[in-house]
């Protein structure tokens, strides 16, 4: 039963966007470091609420990993009212090349999805969020990257 509720998602996602170009992920030598903050399904800041990643090495690992799989997108136009199947995200990340720019790009991670804005525009002035589903695996892998360790200050 569960199985045909995960169909009937994925076909209803399919049906009610369009597909998209991939995530514009930034060069890794352009990322000053990451800010993230952890949700709970409720909506406010997790334990390890708001910190930030400095260390080179996961910003280079967080990267490839984004760049292996960067296909399946497809265009979220109503992020501020997200489709029925789509659940609350467990992490927002933000790449940020200085203080003074703003992010290069954010992605949102929820329970079986992935979704990313980056500078790409589909109109003047105007981003869009990108949607893909997100494998166990792959999920795994990104919040083991991503998750606050003793070294990532707070924001």
């Amino acid at each position: 039963m569960r199985k045909s509720w995960a169909v009937a998602a994925i076909l209803l996602f399919a049906a009610c966007t369009r597909p998209s170009k991939p995530l514009d992920i930034p060069d890794p030598s352009k990322i000053t470091h990451i800010e993230a903050t952890q949700w709970t399904p409720e909506g406010d800041r997790g334990r390890s609420g708001d910190y930030r990643i400095d260390d080179r090495k996961r910003i280079e690992s967080i990267i490839e990993l984004l760049r292996a799989n960067n296909t399946g997108y497809r265009v979220d136009r109503d992020w501020a009212r997200p489709f029925a199947n789509k659940s609350r995200e467990t992490y927002t990340v933000w790449f940020e090349e200085s203080v003074n720019t703003g992010a290069a790009m954010s992605i949102s991670i929820g329970p079986d999805w992935l979704s990313g804005i980056d500078r790409q525009e589909s109109k003047p002035g105007q981003t869009y969020h990108r949607t893909r589903p997100l494998s166990g695996s792959e999920r795994e892998a990104l919040l083991d990257l991503i998750a606050r360790r003793p070294e990532d200050p707070g924001r």
